[in-house]
Protein backbone atom coordinates (compact mmCIF):
# COMPACT_ATOMS: atom_id res chain seq x y z
CA UNK A 1 0.00 0.00 0.00
CA UNK A 2 1.83 3.09 -1.29
CA UNK A 3 -0.37 5.48 0.73
CA UNK A 4 1.06 4.17 4.01
CA UNK A 5 3.90 6.11 5.56
CA UNK A 6 7.23 4.36 5.46
CA UNK A 7 8.78 4.06 8.91
CA UNK A 8 12.26 5.37 9.50
CA UNK A 9 14.68 2.62 10.45
CA UNK A 10 15.12 2.24 14.19
CA UNK A 11 18.50 3.54 15.24
CA UNK A 12 19.92 3.07 18.68
CA UNK A 13 21.30 6.42 19.76
CA UNK A 14 22.72 5.22 23.05
CA UNK A 15 23.53 1.81 24.43
CA UNK A 16 20.94 0.70 26.95
CA UNK A 17 21.81 1.38 30.54
CA UNK A 18 20.14 -0.32 33.46
CA UNK A 19 18.73 1.92 36.15
CA UNK A 20 20.77 1.86 39.34
CA UNK A 21 18.78 1.35 42.56
CA UNK A 22 19.73 4.90 43.57
CA UNK A 23 18.37 6.30 40.26
CA UNK A 24 15.13 4.34 40.62
CA UNK A 25 14.68 5.58 44.20
CA UNK A 26 15.17 9.16 43.01
CA UNK A 27 12.68 8.49 40.18
CA UNK A 28 10.06 7.25 42.69
CA UNK A 29 10.63 10.25 44.95
CA UNK A 30 10.34 12.64 41.99
CA UNK A 31 7.17 10.86 40.85
CA UNK A 32 5.57 11.67 44.22
CA UNK A 33 6.74 15.27 44.07
CA UNK A 34 6.09 16.14 40.43
CA UNK A 35 3.59 13.52 39.12
CA UNK A 36 4.11 13.37 35.35
CA UNK A 37 6.22 16.50 34.94
CA UNK A 38 9.02 14.65 33.13
CA UNK A 39 11.28 17.73 32.83
CA UNK A 40 11.25 18.23 36.62
CA UNK A 41 11.84 14.50 37.18
CA UNK A 42 14.77 14.66 34.73
CA UNK A 43 16.31 17.52 36.72
CA UNK A 44 15.69 15.66 40.01
CA UNK A 45 17.18 12.32 38.86
CA UNK A 46 19.98 14.13 37.05
CA UNK A 47 21.46 11.17 35.17
CA UNK A 48 18.67 10.23 32.74
CA UNK A 49 16.98 12.00 29.83
CA UNK A 50 13.25 12.76 29.60
CA UNK A 51 12.90 9.96 27.02
CA UNK A 52 14.61 7.45 29.32
CA UNK A 53 12.44 8.58 32.24
CA UNK A 54 9.18 8.29 30.27
CA UNK A 55 10.16 4.82 29.09
CA UNK A 56 11.08 3.77 32.64
CA UNK A 57 7.81 5.21 33.96
CA UNK A 58 5.78 3.35 31.32
CA UNK A 59 7.37 0.03 32.31
CA UNK A 60 7.09 0.84 36.01
CA UNK A 61 3.36 1.69 35.73
CA UNK A 62 2.70 -1.58 33.87
CA UNK A 63 4.58 -3.52 36.56
CA UNK A 64 2.60 -1.81 39.35
CA UNK A 65 -0.66 -2.54 37.49
CA UNK A 66 0.31 -6.19 36.90
CA UNK A 67 1.40 -6.80 40.51
CA UNK A 68 -1.63 -5.01 41.94
CA UNK A 69 0.54 -3.35 44.58
CA UNK A 70 -0.55 0.00 45.91
CA UNK A 71 2.39 2.09 44.67
CA UNK A 72 1.75 5.67 43.67
CA UNK A 73 0.84 6.10 40.01
CA UNK A 74 0.06 9.70 39.06
CA UNK A 75 -3.14 10.19 37.08
CA UNK A 76 -2.71 10.58 33.32
CA UNK A 77 -2.58 14.09 31.95
CA UNK A 78 -5.97 15.30 30.76
CA UNK A 79 -6.42 14.84 27.02
CA UNK A 80 -6.37 18.04 25.01
CA UNK A 81 -9.43 18.91 22.95
CA UNK A 82 -8.69 18.85 19.24
CA UNK A 83 -8.37 22.32 17.71
CA UNK A 84 -10.30 21.10 14.66
CA UNK A 85 -12.49 18.20 15.78
CA UNK A 86 -13.93 15.87 13.19
CA UNK A 87 -17.42 17.00 12.13
CA UNK A 88 -20.09 15.00 13.89
CA UNK A 89 -22.63 13.21 11.75
CA UNK A 90 -26.18 14.21 12.47
CA UNK A 91 -28.27 11.33 13.83
CA UNK A 92 -30.55 9.81 11.19
CA UNK A 93 -34.20 10.64 11.70
CA UNK A 94 -36.43 7.71 11.26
Amino acid sequence: DAARKIRKPYTITKSRENWADEEHDKFLEALHLFDRDWKKIEAFVGSKTVIQIRSHAQKYFLKVQRNGTGEHVPPPRPKRKAALPYPQKAPKAG
